[in-house]
């Protein structure tokens, strides 16, 4: 019987894309061919004849655009959000979906940074009240930080004295 020998190559070695656009790529992919483009970049730059251009826009000429009831249909759909939509929870939300809700929604301060110390920029954002809902006077952008400081809950009654008052100021 024949012995199959696989020729051992360097995946490690790296090499810049021959598109010119500057990333760099495995010389070899994970089956040992050696690449010089990353994917998708093998025809960036090359210049088209008039002859391809026109080609290519004759091929383009037969798609249609989407008929009316399709429309209709993605419209219908982007109504459906928030309220309106069938799987709405309102305040019956989990933990991971009021966050995400929150994150989406509650207004960025308009220095966009961390509501308590004032120095770094925002990246959590944390309930301050304890009650979780949809309120945004509830909820409040911090600094990673700030927000596991605000996790602690001893250091979290010194804080929320001086977050009250800045509230009330």
């Amino acid at each position: 019987m024949f012995e199959m020998t696989r020729v051992k190559k360097d995946y490690t070695e790296l090499i810049l894309c021959e598109c010119g656009c500057g990333f760099t790529l495995a010389k070899y992919d994970k089956y040992g061919i050696e690449r010089k483009f990353i994917n998708g970049h093998a025809n960036r730059g090359k210049i088209k004849s008039e002859e391809t251009k026109k080609k290519m826009s004759e091929a383009r000429k037969g798609i249609k655009p989407l008929p009316k009831s399709y429309q209709k249909l993605i419209e219908l759909n982007k109504l459906k959000t928030g309220e309106n939509n069938h799987m709405w929870k309102g305040d019956d939300v989990k933990y991971k979906g009021l966050h995400h809700w929150i994150r989406k929604y509650l207004p960025k301060p308009a220095d966009r940074l961390c509501v308590l110390c004032h120095l770094k920029p925002i990246e959590e954002v944390a309930c301050i009240t304890s009650i979780y809902n949809r309120e945004f006077k509830n909820w409040a952008w911090f600094c990673a930080s700030c927000n596991s400081k605000w996790d602690n809950v001893g250091v979290r009654r010194r804080i929320k004295r001086k977050f009250t008052s800045l509230l009330k100021t």
